[in-house]
């Protein structure tokens, strides 16, 4: 610093001559030689015309490391006294290799600021000490992060009012208003107010106000910052993966949360085989060939999945309408039971027992089928098993079931009743017992009783099979009245065909003998053979079809005995020789004397039955009304209906009337032949579903003819007329002063209380006076298959004369105009007194 303050005392003693001579040469940059450029110590070169030499003394290199260079080029000209102009050429160069180079603002050249102010690029400027432009120094403005207002104190940058939401902390003025006051934990709202930290949380700030961020599978779903962040939601039902966001219940499956997300845990037997979470477990391991046992296993074609199993696809089997039944509305609805590996049928309908002309409809996954709007007359049908696809069927060797469709439809469906079509060809057969004829057996020459089943064909009935007590039929047992009682007992084994039962006793007990229907009408051995209880020779002297009193898809029996009736269930072998219920009634009341289903009297699906006791009261007689039920039979009744006259013996006779009013609902008709001094009385009574039977306003037939007995045979005959209404035909066989009669009374939409009734004439082929005409009636169905019902008459000792005749049946063939006049008589080669006629399958 010394040689540099020296170099300023030489260029301050020269001349003002030499000074402006310099400032000409040098500063100007004037014509003349230079010498070699003289480096500064990393300065800029002056570039400078030749001068002449000043005589003066050598100068030694000037140390001077911390000389700034000055730019010549840019500098304006110094005002100072006049020195002596130096001699260049003999000027050593100045070393100064430790000089740094120092960033200064333009300064201008002035006289004087005065005292505490800056000179800046020739102006001077306010105090350095407090403007905030030229804080310390020129152009240092001062700029605080998120100051408002910036602030120059002693020379330095202060912070002043900090902007909206920030405050300075941390008390360093470099780093200005360093916080922001809303988002920061450690000084939420206010410098130092640090949020405080919770359970399964982080602390947060938000809007200045502490709250917390939940750890990974936690919530604050209380909504209280408080516990923190008191739910896990990695495993939470009602909370998995966040608040509030509840796994949902789907098909077959359980909710499940698994690290935060909603699954479905599959029920046993249930696979989530789509990989669909919206469905549940969409496939049955069970039962689906697709998925059997597992959601990657296939049974293939013709094969069927049971038990998680791949098995041949079974038959279904037919439930519903009963075979042989008649159907309530044209439109009825089939079903059926898959089996193990079946997942659905193909059902094959037609209106002919061939299926010529037939229609298939699939049902791959489901065990019914509605029809729509079939035409009257008789269909069939049958139920191919079908898994997973139409297309995956298995055999097509299942049993074909049969039902009756009418000219009416209701708006109830429902089946009941029983078309006595033994080989199930579509026409009428009927079964005619003579139940005092005596036998040719060998093996029992005791023995009395036979029963003839009559074919229907298009030209009438044809004789065929013989049975007879004494024989094979009864097992070479001695029987005696064998025919007494006769019935269609329905389809108790679910083959398509009904069974015959018919009834005999000998010394010891009473007997029912069932025989199943076939191709060619029933085989003469029995299939089962039912006994009553010792001593209780009684039973079976009366006997009926139940229908399907628990919906099983099998019909069930119902037999009358003294003071008791018994109710056999059927099944997949036929009935069982146990009853399945025990209905008990007074023996002194004749409980049991008339048994018969109701059909179904409240349409819910299940049949009825009725028990006569005509004794009760004095022999004013009355009947009973059982309910079915998934459980069977109810055993307590529920109607209870006596008799309006002393003596009449009301409930001697009874039977369903099928659906005389077309509303979908069996009614019953009810005979008391012993009214009025024995004119007789016909009582029937309309089913009503909630009301079961509407017993206040029956329709009533009083006999016409003393001493007739109106009432001593009644039975529905289906739709004589095919007007959609059924039909019911009582008989009045009277007295040995009487040859009898029938009548016939049609069904209506709005009956009358007081019946109508046509009387039936056999006058052609008389019956005789006691030929009792009307002991026995009884509807066959179509008989030659014109769409009109038939229905028979017996006359057991027709022709009468001095005795009872063999007897004689008379066939009433269905018409548009309802017949008076019989079709054809059947006869019986026994001797007289057979009773052939006395008994007729009903």
């Amino acid at each position: 610093m010394r040689a540099f303050r020296s170099l300023l005392l030489v260029v301050a003693a020269l001349s003002p001559a030499a000074c402006s001579s310099l400032n000409q040469g040098v500063l100007d940059g004037g014509a003349g030689d230079a010498p070699d450029a003289a480096s500064l110590d990393g300065g800029d070169v002056v570039d400078a015309p030749a001068v002449d030499a000043i005589d003066a003394p050598a100068v030694d290199a000037i140390d001077a490391p911390s000389v700034d260079v000055v730019d010549a080029s840019v500098m304006d000209a110094i005002d100072a006294p006049s020195v002596d102009v130096v001699d260049a050429s003999v000027m050593d160069v100045v070393d100064a290799p430790a000089a740094d180079v120092v960033d200064v603002p333009r300064v201008d050249a002035v006289a004087d600021c005065g005292a505490d102010v800056l000179s800046c690029s020739g102006a001077c400027v306010s105090n350095p000490s407090t403007d905030p432009l030229n804080c310390g120094r020129c152009g240092n403005i001062c700029s605080l992060p998120h100051v408002v207002t910036p602030v120059c104190s002693a020379g330095a940058c202060v912070p002043g009012a900090c902007a909206t939401g920030f405050d300075n902390c941390d008390g360093m003025a470099a780093n200005g208003c360093e916080v922001a006051l809303s988002t920061n934990p450690s000084h939420c709202g206010r410098c130092g107010s640090a949020c405080p930290t919770r359970t399964n949380a982080v602390p947060s700030c938000a809007a200045g106000a502490c709250g917390v961020t939940c750890m990974s599978g936690f919530g604050d779903c209380d909504a209280s910052a408080e516990n923190g962040c008191e739910t896990v939601t990695s495993n939470n039902l009602l909370h998995c993966g966040a608040c509030r966001n509840a796994c949902p219940t789907r098909s077959n499956s359980a909710p499940l949360c698994s690290f935060g997300v909603c699954r479905n845990a599959c029920n046993a037997g249930f696979g989530d085989c789509d990989g669909n979470l919206a469905n549940g477990c969409e496939a049955s391991l069970s039962t689906d060939p697709e998925h059997c046992g597992s959601c990657t296993r296939s049974c293939g074609g013709a094969t069927g999945c049971a038990a998680g199993a791949c098995v041949e696809i079974p038959t279904p089997r037919a439930v519903a309408p009963l075979s042989t039944s008649t159907v309530t509305s044209q439109s009825p609805t089939l079903r059926w039971i898959n089996g193990p590996g079946a997942t659905g049928a193909v059902i094959h309908l037609a209106n002919n027992p061939l299926f010529s002309g037939e229609s298939t409809i699939a049902v791959p996954n489901g065990n019914n089928l509605f029809l729509n709007s079939l035409s009257a007359g008789q269909w069939y049908w049958f139920a191919q098993g079908v898994s997973g696809t139409a297309s995956n069927t298995g055999a097509r060797t299942p049993p074909v079931w049969q039902f009756i469709v009418g000219n009416r439809s209701a708006t109830v469906d429902r089946s009941f009743g029983t078309a006595s079509d033994f080989n199930r060809n579509g026409y009428g057969d009927v079964v005619i017992a003579a139940p005092e004829a005596a036998t040719s057996t060998s093996t029992s020459p005791a023995s009395t009783g036979r029963a003839r089943l009559y074919l229907g064909i298009a030209s009438g009935l044809s004789a065929s099979t013989l049975l007879q007590g004494g024989g094979a039929e009864t097992g070479g047992t001695a029987i005696s009245h064998y025919g007494r009682a006769v019935a269609t007992g329905g389809d108790t084994n679910g083959d398509g065909f009904p069974e015959l039962l018919i009834s005999g006793e000998d010394t010891t007990t009473g007997h029912v003998f069932v025989h199943h229907g076939n191709v060619v009408g029933f085989a003469s051995t029995p299939s089962r053979v039912l006994h009553g209880d010792a001593g209780a020779t009684s039973f079976g002297r009366s006997i009926s079809s139940a229908g399907d009193v628990n919906g099983d898809g099998y019909a069930d029996i119902i037999v009358g005995g003294t003071g008791r009736a018994y109710l056999f269930h059927g099944t997949a072998d036929g009935i069982v020789t146990t009853p399945s219920a025990l209905l008990d009634g007074v023996p002194d009341e004749d409980f049991g004397y008339a048994v018969s289903s109701a059909g179904d009297v409240n349409g819910d699906g299940f049949g009825d039955v009725l028990v006569g006791a005509p004794t009760f009261g004095s022999s004013t007689g009355r009947f009973y009304l059982y309910l079915g039920s998934a459980g069977g039979i109810i055993r307590a009744p529920n109607v209870t209906q006596s008799g309006r006259f002393a003596s009449g013996r009301f409930g001697a006779s009874l039977a369903s009337a099928g659906d005389i009013n077309g509303d979908g609902y069996a009614d019953v008709v009810i005979g008391a032949p012993d009214v009025n001094s024995q004119g007789g009385e016909v009582t029937i009574y309309l089913g009503g579903g909630v009301r079961v039977l509407l017993t206040s306003s029956p329709i009533t037939l009083a006999g016409p003819v003393m001493q007739g007995r109106l009432g001593a045979a009644v039975a529905g005959v289906g739709d004589v007329d095919a007007d959609g209404f059924g039909d019911v035909v009582v008989g009045a066989p009277g007295n040995n002063n009487l040859p009898g009669s029938a009548y016939l009374i049609r069904g209506a939409s709005a009956p009358s209380p007081a019946a109508t009734a046509i009387p039936l004439d056999p006058s052609a082929t008389p019956p005789g006076m006691g030929g009792r005409f009307g002991a026995a009636v009884s509807g066959i169905g179509d008989a030659n298959r014109d769409g009109f019902m038939d229905f028979v008459v017996g006359a057991p000792c027709a022709p009468a004369g001095s005795g009872c005749g063999a007897g004689r049946v008379f066939h009433f063939r269905g018409a548009a105009t309802p017949p008076t006049r019989y079709f054809e008589v059947l006869s019986s080669a026994d001797a007289a007194g057979s009773n052939f006629g006395a008994a007729t399958s009903r």
